[in-house]
Parts: C-alpha cells; structure tokens; sequence
C-alpha cells in the first residue's frame, strides 16, 4: 500500500475511531449512572411492577448511586411494607379466629351444666375456632404430683401420651409453661416453642408435632384446688398483647363458668340429700312412711285393676327397747341397721321394706296370697332369728309379724296398715315371736277393748264410779 492510500484509509478510520472512543465513554457513563445494563434494569423495573419482592437485587459498593441501588433500595422497602402488611393480615386473621373462640367458649359456657362437657367444649372451640393446633386442660393428680390431662382436642393430642410435668419446684419438668402456671398461678407465654430454655425438656417432643409457640392459662376450681389450660399453635410469636388480653378473657369467664357450675352442683346435691331424706330413712336407707304411702297407692291400684292379691307386713322387733336400755341406743342403731339389710336380701326386688319408727318394719309385697304369705313372713322371722355380732356382743333377737291381705282386709293403705298392726299385737299378746293373720274378730275385740278403756277413763273423769260394799259372813262363826 502506498504512502497515499495508508493516509487516505486513517483519514477516513479517524473519525470512526472517534465515534467509538466517545461512544465507549458515554456507554461507561451509562452503565456507571444506571448499575447495569438497560435490559437488566427493565426486567428489574418489570419485576418490581408486578409486585415480585422475592428475589433480593445485589449492588455492587461502586453502584450505591445509580439506578439500579434505587430499585434495590424501592424493593427492599416494597419488601418491607409486604412483610408489614402480610404480619398485620395474620395478626387480624389470629385475632379474628380468637374472638370467634372466644365467642364459641361463651356459647358452651352457657350451654353446658358440668365440668366434663365445658372442658372438652373449650378445647374443642379454641382449635376449631380459635386458630390453636392443640388444646388441653390438666389437673394435678396427687399420687403422682404430675398434671394429668382431663380433656383435650385438635391435631396431636398424641402428644399427651407419657408426657411428664411436675409441680414440684425441685423438677426440671416443672418449670415448663404448664407446671410454671399451674405452680405460680399466673400465665406463662411461650412465643419460641423450640429455642426457649424452659421448654428444653419438650423440644424434641414438640418438634414432632410443630408447635411454634404455646401459652399456660390458670384455671381455679374452687378454693385450694385449680387446672391449667395449655395452648399450642404452629406459628412463632403468636401470642402478643392483645391475643394475651383475649384469652385471660377467656380464662376468667371459664374460672366463672366453672364456679358457677360448681355452686349448681352443690344446689343439686342438697336438692337431691333433701329429698332422700324426705322419701328415706335417715338411720337404715329405708323407705320412710312418706315413700311408703306413696308406693302403697301406686300399688294398691295395680293389684286392682289386675286382680292380683297383695300382702301388707307389719314387723316388730321383741323386746327391743331392753337393748336399748341395757346396752345404749348406739347398739340399738347397729341392730337396726343389720335388721333392715338382711330384709332388704331376703325380698324380691319389686317388694318393699320400709321403716315406720322405732323398731317397726313395713313390708308391702304384690301378688302374694295367704298361703304364700305364710311361707315369706316364717322365712323373715327365721333370718331374725340369727344371731347378730354387734360390736362384741352376741344377740339372740326375735320377732312379730302382723298380716293383712289386699283386697280382703282393708281396700287403701291406711286400712291395711290398721288391719296389720292389729294382728301384729295380737300375737304380741299371744306370746311374740310369731305371725298372725288379721281376723275381723280381732278388729272387734280391739274396738270393744278401745272402748272400755274410753269408758273407763271418762268414768273416772266424771266421778261416775260407786263403791259397794258386801260384808262376807262366816257361818260356822
């Protein structure tokens, strides 16, 4: 190539060269100003459009000036505000779920009349509901000095199985939320279920199951003697300032609810004593003359309209008030006591003993005729019979038995009883120990007897009486 040409070519190159030199520079400035490439920076641009936080752009320290740091620097504060709002959307989610729980432990509170059923309520109501995984309540059992579960609901209630927490402070397992609770009386939070020292003893335990936080509520019972609910949820930190407020809520309504149950309990249970003690004999467990008029009245008017007889026993004890004086009322009580249970298992079940006072037993027994009757009351005196070991003394008791017959000797219970008691005395007078059935003759005797004693005494009363005198003369005098 010649002189010439060699010039001509870099004359025409020169200002190429130039263009490219200015345009490298200018392109340097670029990259320099944006931190990357345009296409990058679209994508980038595109990406945070759309919402897409989720991957972290990487600055380099010479590019904290450009662009692409302030896109960086828009998305991690997009990041930021997303993380915001998706923890304030949990919270109201857990708060929102709370209150439904909170609103279902109401409804059962109202709606349940014993401890059992609000218990296994409450937990079911606080997972279902409440947004708790697990839920369980426990009370101590004294043998063992170990909370032991009383109901429980939700997934991993397995988890139960073998658990060990003490309430005795020299126990590492008593120092867990629940046996913290239980011991001091106060909640106790755990917000890291798995990195929380005092939850150590369960972590390998609880893994298993999930449980990112849990929380240990004290329940009271009564005076002396309270529960433990304890919480589990999947999520960390769940329980904060005002999820805490709504469960004590809810604690203090349980604390009320059960309480109150426990007051129905003792209304019932009085309730219930006063009316055994109205139908029942306080010393024997007998029937009492209440609940045997009451039976008798039932049982007089199906022997009626079935046609069916029925046997009306009177029992007296002989002698019994020379027990009574000799050896104290206290053996006296003992011998009626053992009296009525062997009548008690010596009767069919559908026939009645009752205790009419003192050492009187009534005996209402259906379908029984004369003959049968005769059979039943020897076999009653013969169990009296018996010797009885009370306290250390041996004694020999018999007894008398008076028996009226339905429908012959008397149609309603006053008059049965009336009829038996007569025949009961009868055989008193005849020497005791033995039966007697009721006749109408001694029903006339004892009404002559009655009213000659009547006479008597208003005789007496009205001066009525007169001495005569007879001299007696001896002859041979």
């Amino acid at each position: 190539m010649t002189t010439d040409s060699l010039l001509s070519t870099l004359v025409i190159a020169a200002p190429l060269l130039l263009l490219l030199a200015v345009h490298w520079v200018e392109r340097r400035k670029l990259h320099g100003t944006l931190g990357c490439s345009v296409t990058e920076l679209s994508l980038h641009i595109a990406s945070l459009g759309k919402g897409d936080t989720s991957a972290p752009i990487a600055v380099r320290a010479d590019l904290r000036n450009s662009t692409l740091a302030w896109v960086a620097r828009a998305q991690n504060n997009f990041s930021s505000l997303e993380r915001q709002r998706k923890d304030a959307e949990d919270r109201s989610v857990r708060l929102a779920q709370l209150y439904t729980g909170l609103s279902q432990c109401n409804h059962a509170i109202v709606r349940c009349s014993d401890e059992v059923e609000l218990f296994n309520q409450v937990c079911e109501s606080v997972v279902k509901y409440g947004g708790m995984k697990m839920a369980w309540i426990g009370s101590l059992d004294e043998a063992s000095r170990k909370i032991q579960p009383i109901a429980s609901y939700g997934c991993g209630t397995e988890y139960l199985i073998g658990l060990h927490i003490s309430v005795d402070a020299g126990q590492a397992s008593a120092h867990g939320p629940t046996g913290t609770a239980f011991r001091e009386l106060r909640p106790v939070w755990c917000q890291d279920f798995q990195h929380d020292p005092a939850t150590a003893p369960w972590h390998v335990r609880g893994a298993r199951f999930g449980w990112g936080s849990g929380a240990a509520l004290p329940l009271k019972r009564d005076v002396g003697h309270h529960m433990v609910l304890t919480l589990y949820t999947e999520a960390p930190n769940a329980f904060d300032l005002e999820a805490r407020a709504l469960l004590l809520g809810m604690a203090v309504d349980i604390d009320h609810a059960v309480s109150a149950i426990a007051h129905k309990e003792q209304h019932r249970r009085a309730q219930k004593r006063i009316q055994h003690l109205a139908h029942y004999d306080a010393l024997t467990g007998l029937p009492n003359r209440t609940l045997l008029e009451e039976s008798a009245r039932d049982a007089i008017a199906f022997a009626r309209a079935c046609k069916t007889p029925m046997a009306w026993m009177i029992l007296d004890l002989d002698h019994f008030k020379d027990i009574n004086d000799t050896l104290g009322h206290g053996v006296g009580d003992l011998l009626l006591i053992e009296v009525a249970s062997r009548l008690r298992r010596e009767l069919r079940q559908d026939d009645m003993v009752s205790r009419f006072g003192g050492d009187e037993f009534v005996l209402l027994l259906d379908g029984l005729d004369a003959n049968e009757a005769c059979l039943v009351a020897q076999n009653l005196l013969d169990v009296i019979a018996a010797p009885f070991q009370l306290e250390h003394y041996d004694l020999n008791v018999t007894g008398s038995i008076g028996i009226a017959l339905f429908p012959e000797d008397g149609a309603d219970a006053a008059t049965l009883c009336k009829s038996a008691d007569t025949a009961m005395y009868h055989i008193k007078q005849q020497g005791r120990q033995g039966y007697c059935f009721f006749t109408a003759e001694m029903q006339a005797r004892s009404a002559r007897k009655l009213r000659l004693v009547n006479a008597l005494r208003h005789a007496v009363n009205r001066d009525q009486f007169k001495l005569h005198y007879q001299p007696q003369v001896s002859l041979h005098d």
